[in-house]
C-alpha cells in the first residue's frame, strides 16, 4: 500500500544556491561585484562603491527577485556621482535547488529546482561592447526624461460672458432687445449687478411690478378713463 504525495508527508530541507553564470564572459576575475540583498542598506553599499571606484574600473552589480529594484536604484545614484561610467545590462536566473525531506518510509526525497530571475549591471570607465543593454555616460534617467515645460496662452477671443461686481453678468442690450426684455425687466434680471429680485424668486418681481402699476394709476386717475 503506498501512500499519497501530499505536503503534509514532507517536512522542509536544505536548499543549495547554484554558482552564478556570469553573463560577462570577458570580465576579469578581480572586478569588485556588489551583490545586493532585499534587506541591504544602500548608504553603506553605495559608499563602499564609491571607494572602489577610485581604485578600480569596472563594478559589478547583482540582484535578484526583489532585490533588482534597489540595483538599479544604487547603479543610479553611481552614476549620478561619476557621470563618466559605461553601463551594460544583462539578465539572467540564479538556480536553487530546494529538497523536501519524507515523514514517511515509503516516500522518497523530492527536489523542487526554481530559477530566480537574476539582473547584472557593469559599470565601467572604459568604453565596453556596444550590446544589447548598453546605455552611453550621459543617457541617465535624470536627463533622458527632462520635464517639458508648457506655457499656457489667454484665448482673447473666447465668448465667456463677464462677472459684473457684484456677482452678476455683463449686460448687453442688443441680446434683450432681441429677447424682448422691456429695460425695467433688464434690471430684475440682475444684469445691473445683483438684480432687484436679489435672489428672491421670480414672484418677488412680478409683485413689485403690480405694485408699481398699482401706484401709477392712483398718481394719474386720468390715465384709466
Amino acid at each position: 500500500m503506498t501512500s499519497s504525495i501530499t505536503v503534509e508527508n514532507y517536512s522542509k530541507g536544505e536548499n543549495k544556491e547554484l554558482d552564478l553564470e556570469i553573463p560577462f564572459p570577458d570580465l576579469p576575475e578581480s572586478t569588485p561585484q556588489f551583490i545586493v540583498h532585499p534587506g541591504s542598506k544602500m548608504c553603506n553599499i553605495i559608499s563602499a562603491a564609491l571607494n572602489k571606484l577610485n581604485t578600480d574600473k569596472q563594478l559589478l552589480w547583482i540582484g535578484s527577485g526583489p532585490a533588482t529594484t534597489k540595483v538599479i536604484s544604487c547603479v543610479e545614484i553611481i552614476k549620478r556621482k561619476n557621470r563618466n561610467l559605461h553601463q551594460l545590462n544583462k539578465i539572467g536566473y540564479k538556480i536553487v535547488e530546494e529538497y523536501w525531506d519524507p515523514k514517511l518510509e515509503d516516500l522518497d526525497q523530492l527536489k523542487v529546482v526554481r530559477r530566480i530571475p537574476t539582473l547584472f549591471v557593469l559599470l565601467s570607465k572604459d568604453l565596453v561592447q556596444r550590446d544589447l543593454g548598453y546605455q552611453a555616460p550621459r543617457s541617465s534617467a535624470e536627463e533622458m526624461w527632462q520635464p517639458i515645460k508648457v506655457k499656457r496662452r489667454r484665448n482673447l477671443n473666447s465668448q465667456k460672458p463677464q462677472r459684473g461686481n457684484h456677482g452678476g453678468r455683463s449686460w448687453n442690450p442688443n441680446n434683450d432687445a432681441q429677447a424682448g426684455y422691456s429695460r425695467s425687466e433688464q434690471g430684475a434680471r440682475g444684469y445691473y449687478g445683483r438684480g432687484r429680485s436679489r435672489g428672491r424668486g421670480s414672484s418677488y418681481s412680478e409683485r413689485n411690478k403690480v405694485e408699481n402699476t398699482s401706484n401709477d394709476h392712483r398718481n394719474n386717475p386720468e390715465s384709466t378713463s
